[in-house]
């Protein structure tokens, strides 16, 4: 006797194959194999350097798994700005750059100064940091 309907084989089958896609979708997504999942730029400043009276070298680190365009290097010493770098940097994953800052302030090893890293999407990142 024939019964209608589709065989349990199929059935089988049919579902180990979603089974199998949404797990490949789930992964891909974990591990940003499709588009952009996975992708972002995290930039930390890791250190603030006074060289000389007036100039300071901010080293700048992409923590990231993506490339970030730092647009701009701001330095304030309370609430004045002492120095601004405006070089546009592309920063690759995994990579530091050093920012060259000319100071139009007195600063003194062990003061505490501000920085604020302007990226190209418009991003602002602020950090305070020990001048060393």
């Amino acid at each position: 006797m024939l019964r209608p309907g589709v065989s349990h084989f199929l059935q089988v089958v049919i579902m180990v194959a979603l089974v199998s896609a949404v797990g490949v979708l789930m992964y891909s997504g974990a591990a940003g194999l499709l588009g952009n999942w996975g992708t972002s730029s995290q930039v930390i400043a890791s250190g603030a350097y006074l060289i000389g009276p007036s100039n300071i070298i901010i080293t700048l680190k992409n923590a990231g798994n993506a490339p970030v365009n730092v647009s701009a290097v701001e330095v304030y010493s309370g609430v004045s700005q002492v120095g601004v770098n405006n070089t546009m940097v592309r920063i690759e994953p995994g990579k530091s750059v050093a920012f060259k800052v000319t100071s139009s302030g007195q600063l003194v090893t062990g003061q505490l100064i501000d920085i604020v890293v302007r990226l190209a999407d418009g991003s602002v990142i602020k950090y305070r940091l020990p001048m060393q």
